[in-house]
């Protein structure tokens, strides 16, 4: 359980993920001088500040720049209900669970069609879920415990899991989760990678929009589907253009050349863009920063040490956030990130007795390089540990050199702060990337195996409320083990014009733009 949690997107600058929308009728665009002018009022302009990692092939794809794309040509099962993290229906209308909790029935929608025109049913679901198996990918996992599938009917597709996993549902919904490929396609385009080179680059799904332009470095251009079986969407054509600088992009968006940006506008210029009369909105999301420590090596190789760490953090902590933040972040109340099921209620966060160390101890403690708003909380975190005895010199790495600490932990820093977000709602997608042994986003490798067993029995409970408290009880023995420390709970902030309605937002998925609820006027 390394290598599939190493993704960049766990190390952006989530935090200030915001959403810029100010009313247009064209593109005149300084940031990218090749892009097309916008239509009209029915076509909609943002940006993306690079191109989604590795292609959208939805069984490779694994990144955040780019979620927004792959929701509006591909959907999936199950989804969540905008604002919770309910399973809502998507291309299943109804699932049962067997008692055993080992086999999921889904009964399909009918009346779909994939944008080539092949009629969607149970056949095309397995022929996809077998794909996302055979081609073994970071997001293979969501599948990893299935056994086998059976199609008893057109609209009936049954799932067998080799051991129960309560998780299930939750990785179905995820922004990564299995999204259903026109079977049409996947058989003409197969070549020997099972279509892997033609999806890096094209798409076939069910969605509300199709994909007609596909221009890395420049831009993505989204058409409207008529065939598409929900509500059809108020815009016809998304433009998304692909703007590298952060900067350049804020003044295409302030001059009205661009609609939305989906993140990267830091909050110190919230108020600006207030001033300038756009509407700022906040709305709770599964992102926290977090402190790890190396257990590895002195002084962090002791418990009461780390606790001693830990609660010179939370002394500041909250003062720190809301410096750093504003309004769009707060200190957190739990193990697990606010926004995730049930996440403030499951396992509260102690409060460890402040300590002052015997003897004055230096430590080097590391923020991601690519993340300004890490180095000022790691700058606010320095002084409150000085006064318990911590000399800590501030250094910034890169995500690759974050994500190398765990070859060599004896190696690695004292302590690093970092951006992390889960990959669903389901509080597995948090306990088991962060705190189990061997997983990869546990930097510097800790291991304690009664809390793996905790997390392992959670994900098997016969029982929601069994579950529940295992989850609970993991949450408490990692709060106490102090290697991983929660510095905030954050939200995604929409910035918007008066004139644009119809946002919808899921906490999980991260930088999220539904592009067919937006409405202007």
């Amino acid at each position: 359980m390394f290598s599939i949690w190493q993704r960049v997107r766990f190390s952006l600058p989530v935090l200030c993920s915001v959403l810029v929308v100010a009313a247009i009728v064209g593109y005149p665009s300084t940031a990218t001088s090749n892009a097309t002018p916008a239509g009209g009022s029915t076509t909609l302009n943002t940006a993306y500040y690079a191109d989604p990692s590795g292609g959208i092939d939805p069984d490779v794809f694994y990144d955040v720049e780019g979620d927004s794309l792959m929701l509006a040509v591909y959907d999936r099962l199950v989804t969540y209900a905008p604002t919770t993290t309910k399973i809502a229906p998507d291309l299943a209308t109804s699932w049962t669970v067997s008692p055993d909790g080992k086999t999921y029935t889904f009964q399909l929608r009918h009346g779909v069609k994939f944008h080539d025109g092949t009629p969607f049913n149970a056949q095309a679901v397995k022929i996809n879920f077998q794909r996302r198996i055979a081609v073994k990918q970071a997001v293979s996992y969501m599948t990893a415990d299935v056994t086998s599938m059976d199609t008893p009917s057109p609209y009936t597709f049954i799932v067998h899991l080799t051991k129960r996993n309560n998780a299930f549902l939750d990785l179905m919904a995820s922004m990564y989760g299995p999204k259903i490929v026109s079977p049409t396609a996947l058989r003409v385009h197969a070549a020997k990678d099972h279509a892997m080179k033609w999806l890096s680059t094209h798409e076939d799904g069910t969605g509300p929009y199709t994909l007609v332009t596909y221009q890395p470095g420049n831009q993505y251009v989204l058409q409207s589907f008529s065939g598409y079986w929900g509500p059809k969407p108020y815009f016809s054509r998304i433009v998304i253009h692909v703007v590298p600088d952060v900067a350049t992009a804020e003044l295409e968006l302030r001059s009205g050349s661009l609609d939305m940006l989906a993140h990267g506008i830091p909050e110190s210029e919230l108020q600006s863009l207030k001033s300038a009369g756009l509407h700022v909105t906040g709305f709770p999301a599964a992102i926290r920063q977090v402190v790890l420590l190396n257990q590895n090596r002195p002084p962090f190789n002791n418990q009461i040490v780390r606790q001693t760490f830990a609660a010179a953090i939370q002394s500041i902590d909250a003062s720190a956030v809301s410096a750093v933040f504003g309004p769009y972040a707060s200190a957190p109340r739990s193990a697990y990130p606010q926004s995730m099921s049930h996440g403030s209620e499951l396992a509260p966060l102690p409060t460890f007795p402040k300590r002052i160390l015997k003897h004055p101890t230096a430590i080097t403690m590391t923020y991601t390089s690519s993340e300004p708003a890490l180095l000022q909380l790691a700058e606010y975190f320095q002084q409150a540990l000085d006064k318990v005895g911590f000399k800590v010199t501030l250094k910034g790495d890169t995500v690759t050199q974050e994500f190398g600490y765990i070859s060599d932990p004896s190696a690695a820093p004292n302590a690093t702060i970092s951006t992390f977000n889960p990959d669903a709602a389901h509080p597995d997608t948090w306990a088991r990337p962060v705190w189990y042994t061997g997983a990869g986003l546990n930097l510097f490798a800790f291991s304690d195996k009664q809390l793996d067993g905790l997390i392992d029995a959670a994900a098997a409970a016969p029982t929601q409320a069994q579950s529940e408290q295992l989850y609970a009880q993991a949450g408490e023995r990692a709060s106490q083990d102090a290697f991983i420390i929660p510095v905030d709970d954050a939200e995604d902030v929409v910035v918007s014009a008066p004139s644009l309605t119809g946002f919808e937002h899921v906490p999980v998925y991260i930088w999220m733009v539904d592009f067919a609820t937006l409405k202007r006027g």
